[in-house]
């Protein structure tokens, strides 16, 4: 069998092509003008009423010097007792805990969520459309309200009387967004991994302010875990000095470890940012990250002009049904099927 002769040659699927050109593009030129046009006054009225969405992006690293190492490690080298050695090796984990790793995981998590409803009113920022400012008080639909209010009854579920805990947590996952990536910096620094960090909202100056204020409550909440932490430390040794049995080079190896988380409690209650380094501050371009109007012109234009040909191929299938659609056809040979090489 000669496969040459039985699959089509390459005159073939051009002829083909052309065909279909012609027939669903040039044919129905006319239609697809009105459908571009269509989509033209659609984007243009699309954003003209749409909230713009501005993107506020921070970069943040590793704090330098990492408060995992120094004073929070130093623990070998002492003949200290084997209660304090248990005790600092139990707080510290294998190799130290690492604060940068826990506020990456912290921002992704329902705690900074609840954090921020106790701390800051961003509750009343974030969902100001239904916050009534001058009654100081959400937004309810009476009717609306007692139908859910009974649901929840139903279901032994809390009555919610605006949103709360959960609602933040579900804008955020889906309004703040964390990307690590790789810079020649990260490279001439070593193995160091920067973390580019958005937040999403439809003002510039709050979008800025509201990515700030979540960097920093994250920041504090691993202070205030890492505080916790050393203050405990402390307390132990602290016993564990005032034992009389100790020997000598047990009460010195004591005395240095408690001296160093001494010095480290200062530094995590002075340090303006514990957790990470704050590379680039939150900023948001004075462009709205959307509407694009390009891309939704695009977009619609495709759409359209797919809607259309589905409507050139029904109207060739079922001529009862869309008949109307034959009234956009051109009659008779334009220059472009001249140009092309159909002339009927």
């Amino acid at each position: 069998m000669n496969t040459e002769t039985d699959s089509p040659s390459e005159g073939d699927k051009v002829r083909f092509l052309k065909d279909i050109f012609l027939r669903y593009v040039v044919d129905y030129y006319k239609l697809h003008v009105l459908l571009v046009l269509i989509a033209i006054v659609w984007t243009v009225f699309k954003c003209a009423t749409v909230t713009p969405i501005y993107t506020a992006i921070a970069i943040v690293g590793p704090p330098t010097p990492s408060p995992t190492t120094g004073m929070l490690t130093n623990t070998g080298g002492f003949s200290a007792s084997g209660a304090a050695r248990r005790l600092l090796a139990g707080s510290l984990g294998a190799g130290g805990s690492n604060p940068y790793e826990e506020f990456l995981q912290l921002l992704q998590s329902s705690r900074l969520s609840q954090a921020l409803v106790e701390k800051k009113h961003i509750l009343q920022t974030i969902f100001y459309k239904r916050w009534d400012s001058e009654q100081k008080q959400w937004k309810t639909n009476a009717l609306v309200s007692a139908i859910r209010d009974n649901m929840a009854r139903l279901m032994n579920r809390p009555v919610s009387k605006g949103p709360g805990v959960d609602a933040l947590s579900r804008y955020l996952e889906g309004h703040l967004t964390i990307e690590r990536r790789k810079s020649i910096l990260s490279t001439l620094m070593g193995d160091v991994t920067f973390i580019e960090i958005s937040f999403q909202f439809d003002s510039k100056e709050k979008a800025e302010e509201l990515l700030g204020i979540i960097l920093k409550e994250t920041d504090d909440l691993i202070r205030a875990d890492q505080r916790s932490d050393v203050e405990a430390r402390i307390s132990f040794l602290k016993k564990e000095l005032m034992q009389s049995n100790l020997a000598a080079d047990e009460r010195t190896a004591l005395i240095s470890i408690l001296s160093d988380q001494e010095q480290l409690l200062a530094m995590i209650s002075a340090d303006k940012r514990y957790a990470s380094t704050l590379v680039t501050a939150p900023y948001a371009p004075e462009r709205p990250t959307w509407p694009r109007p390009l891309k939704m012109l695009l977009s619609s234009i495709v759409i359209l002009i797919g809607m259309g040909c589905g409507m050139i191929y029904l109207s060739s299938r079922y001529e009862s049904t869309w008949r109307w659609i034959r009234c956009f056809k051109v009659k008779g040979p334009t220059r472009l099927h001249r140009l092309i090489g159909r002339t009927s």
